[in-house]
């Protein structure tokens, strides 16, 4: 017979093979070496956690949080199950759940990043802006060079608003992760959101070579371009975005404003109409239809998409100032003062 220590280190073996081979996505393999471990001893906390990570990775949430809860009654200071139950209950959207699991993780082994890192997501995805800010700052005083963080802390702040304070993160997320097409991206609309188009197309274009084939990528590029005036190559990348994603409504109520802003009334009545009728519940491509219908002097339908786009987002201020402006022209008054292009 073996002894008791002989008896851990193979366990400890299994494990780690296990945990090894849900790595490189070999779950038959992890499957044995976990039910090795678990015919040695069922009562291992660290084998009853992995066993959860194999349930979660098989798409078995309810065989998971069993073995994380069984694993915690066994271990109630095992950080990696309070941590990858937290993880599990975030991803099934309980979120006060989620978090109390998260705390206790963050109790056992304070200077975690990764905790901190989840935390923060958990916070941001439940509307709790400055708990979330506090969050990511905390992981990133941990591991300033935790490229993630540092995006998902300037999406946070232009969420919010703050392209300014959002621009310095994403760039840091860049130089930590200089393949990390998402923070260059990101980067390019907090760049574009204050107005500095020349400097964020080739950010955007290094987005477009690091993942090629987004439809996001390709429409924000044109964004960028017709900001420059560069309309024939906005037109390009908006057709290029459409290609990739014909059932994508923003490139198509781009490419619509361009046209009939370019003239080309015909094609930009199709492209927005496509547009509504693919994005439905966004305003822009109604207003832009309004826009465009308000041109033509086809006033009531102009009205009813102006007031179409306002029901979606009540006061959204744009559309309220188009339809004033369309209210008055149908009155036979002057234009206001500061009444839009």
């Amino acid at each position: 017979m073996k002894d008791n220590n002989q008896v851990q280190q193979t366990i400890d073996t299994c494990n780690a093979d296990a945990l090894a081979a849900l790595r490189e996505g070999r779950l038959d393999h992890a499957q044995r070496a976990l039910q090795q471990a678990f015919e040695l001893n069922p009562h291992s906390a660290h084998t009853l956690c992995n066993r959860g990570l194999l349930f979660a990775t098989q798409g078995q949430p309810q065989d998971a949080e069993n073995a994380y809860r069984a694993a915690l009654e066994q271990n109630p200071a095992l950080v990696e199950a309070h941590f990858n139950l937290a993880v599990l209950l975030h991803r099934q959207g309980r979120a006060q759940e989620a978090e109390a699991a998260y705390l206790r993780a963050q109790q056992l082994l304070p200077d975690n990043a990764e905790i901190a890192f989840n935390l923060a997501t958990l916070y941001r995805e439940n509307g709790r802006r400055a708990q979330a800010e506090a969050a990511y700052r905390f992981a990133l005083e941990r591991q300033p060079d935790f490229a993630r963080v540092w995006n998902d802390l300037g999406v946070l702040l232009l969420e919010a608003g703050e392209p300014a304070h959002a621009e310095a993160p994403l760039r840091q997320a860049t130089v930590h992760a200089p393949a990390y097409a998402d923070a260059w991206y990101n980067l390019a609309l907090a760049l574009r959101e204050l107005g500095r188009a020349g400097e964020a197309e080739p950010i955007q274009r290094e987005a477009i070579r690091l993942r090629p084939g987004r439809v996001e990528d390709r429409n924000n590029l044109g964004i960028l371009l017709l900001a420059q005036g560069r309309q024939n190559e906005a037109e390009d990348e908006f057709r290029a975005a459409i290609a990739l994603a014909p059932q994508r409504g923003e490139a198509h109520a781009n490419l619509g404003n361009l046209l009939r802003d370019s003239g080309r009334f015909t094609e930009a009545e199709a492209a927005l109409r496509d547009a509504v009728r693919l994005a439905p519940t966004l305003p822009g491509p109604l207003d832009g239809l309004g826009l465009l219908l308000q041109q033509g002097g086809r006033f009531a339908e102009a009205e009813q998409a102006y007031r179409k786009a306002l029901e979606l987002q009540p006061g959204l201020a744009p559309v309220q100032r188009h339809l004033d402006e369309l209210l008055r022209e149908m009155r036979g008054e002057p234009p206001a003062d500061n009444a839009p292009a």
